[in-house]
């Protein structure tokens, strides 16, 4: 198959904003290569110094985690932006970052140019790392115990030093330098007394931390991204918190889409491309996870499935959603079984009365949206950008910021033979290429309704449309709409306060 597409930095960027993200400096790669090996012998002092079970496995954690750290220093050394100085940047890349946790650069180098070119293709020579998803949790969590008791890395170190490597497994066949640089670790460790701190504090964590976080990592990254054309389409950035950036991914790998959009921008410029690129409207094109932990429900879509059926909004009998049948017991068991990281309640499984009116609309009157590029602001379930693209939108993109909306948004489109982009980015505040912005039931919050009706007029003051779909919400700001349209709504007593909700649909004055 052909490369996938590429960004040029000049279709986006003036050649003054792109100057300092691009930038290589001689000593912030060096810096952070010292940072690791500092962080891990500082570990490993931790736990020499108060020996007990806790420090023991927050030093495994930390330094399983920088050794995974030095690997990303080394493929940014494989992109050649390690360092300006390209002698500097392959030795410290080969001897300081690859050889110590098994790797060589070289080949290294050639594997992943390799990825870059053909991601997410058959060529891609990381695709048997994501293929197989989505998977079941009980499969997810046979992973995690045959990593965290070694057996992954038994496997795998086995089939780097004896052969028998599966595509995927194993990037680097040779063991000398590997073998090396490990025989100076030990050496130097047992010449200060402590020769058995190397199975301790480096074998054990690279046995048993390093591959799985590594294996969150190829998760988070590439598993379901349902890559498309567009380059910022073919990863995806993992909104990582401070403790899972320290224990899990360092070095801001979490900016993944970004980085595979710029392949050579260094590690310490990501946050500032992922900032500009959000700046610029790109959001809308960026794949997003809320967190690593949330990499722990692997099949999202089932879960969906085997909680909701496919029913016809009450008013909009055309269509068909995955909609709870029961609202209460499906909120519980989010509650229960997702709650625990941090996810929103399940907004996605209704068809709540201002998106039926906005959807009925939208069916009604099709020339509002005919050949335009159409958001969905909180998206919830998806019916108001598959009643967009059901009337002849160019394109919806269905926004809502939990991550479960996304994956509902997604099934719902399929089961209506359309294609909803979707995001779970907040936009509010953001600049948007569509032409019409359409938002349901978003006026229930004090603290976020004069947030969103702000940046409505704003756009609105920027050409484009704005229509609001909503059945009197508390904070909904009457004196600044004008209502066009009105409709019954059929809805559940369990979620609302009537079984008939009277919901109209708004534009700005």
């Amino acid at each position: 198959m052909p490369a996938v597409t590429r960004l040029d930095p000049k279709d986006i960027f003036t050649p003054k904003e792109w100057a300092p993200i691009a930038k290589r400096s001689s000593w912030r790669g060096l810096m952070l290569v010292a940072g690791a090996w500092g962080l891990i012998f500082a570990a490993g002092a931790m736990f020499v110094i108060w020996p007990n079970p806790l420090t023991y496995v927050i030093a495994v954690m930390l330094i399983g985690a920088r050794q995974l750290g030095l690997a990303i220093l080394m493929h940014d050394a494989a992109h050649g932006a390690l360092h300006s100085n390209m002698a500097v940047n392959n030795w410290v890349g080969e001897w300081l970052c690859a050889a110590p946790v098994g790797a060589r650069l070289g080949s290294y180098r050639d594997y992943h140019l390799k990825h870059h070119r053909f991601t997410e293709q058959p060529e891609d020579p990381d695709l048997a790392l994501s293929a197989p998803f989505p998977i079941s949790r009980k499969s997810l969590w046979r992973k995690v115990v045959r990593d965290l008791t070694g057996q992954t890395f038994i496997k795998q170190r086995g089939a780097q030093l004896f052969g028998g490597r599966k595509a995927g497994e194993v990037v680097n066949a040779s063991t000398g330098h590997f073998l090396l640089t490990n025989a100076i670790l030990f050496g130097a460790l047992a010449l200060a007394g402590y020769w058995w701190a190397y199975p301790a504090l480096w074998i054990v964590p690279m046995a048993t931390w390093l591959p799985l976080v590594t294996r969150l990592r190829n998760i988070a990254e590439h598993a379901c991204v349902g890559a498309q054309e567009h380059p910022l389409t073919h990863a995806r950035t993992t909104l990582a918190n401070p403790l899972e950036r320290l224990f899990i991914a360092p070095y801001w790998v979490h900016y993944h889409a970004e980085h595979h959009a710029f392949m050579h921008v260094p590690c310490y410029r990501l946050t500032r491309l992922h900032q500009a690129l959000m700046d610029k409207g790109y959001w809308s094109k960026v794949k997003f996870a809320p967190s690593y932990a949330a990499v722990l429900i692997s099949d999202i879509p089932a879960f969906i499935r085997e909680n909701t059926r496919v029913l016809a909004p009450s008013h909009i009998p055309e269509l068909s959603l995955y909609l709870a049948d029961d609202a209460v017991a499906l909120w519980q068991l989010t509650e229960e079984q997702l709650g625990e990281l941090g996810l929103p309640p399940p907004f996605w499984a209704f068809a709540w009365a201002g998106g039926q009116a906005l959807a009925r609309y939208v069916l009604d009157h099709r020339e509002i949206v005919e050949g335009k590029h159409v958001l969905d602001v909180a998206s919830g379930s998806g019916l108001v950008a598959i009643a967009a693209m059901k009337a002849g939108a160019a394109s919806a993109l269905a926004v809502d910021i939990d991550a479960f909306a996304a994956h509902a948004a997604t099934l719902n489109a399929e089961l209506n033979a359309v294609v909803v982009a979707t995001s779970d980015i907040d936009p509010v505040g953001k600049p948007t290429d569509a032409d019409i912005i359409l938002v349901g039931d978003l006026f229930y919050d004090r603290d976020l309704a004069p947030r969103v009706l702000d940046w409505l007029i704003a756009q609105q003051n920027a050409g484009k449309a704005v229509l609001i779909g909503d059945p009197g919400r508390t904070y909904l700001p009457r004196d600044k709409l004008e209502q066009i349209a009105a409709y019954d709504i059929p809805v559940t007593r369990a979620l609302e306060d009537a079984e008939i909700k009277r919901a109209a649909v708004w534009r700005l004055r």
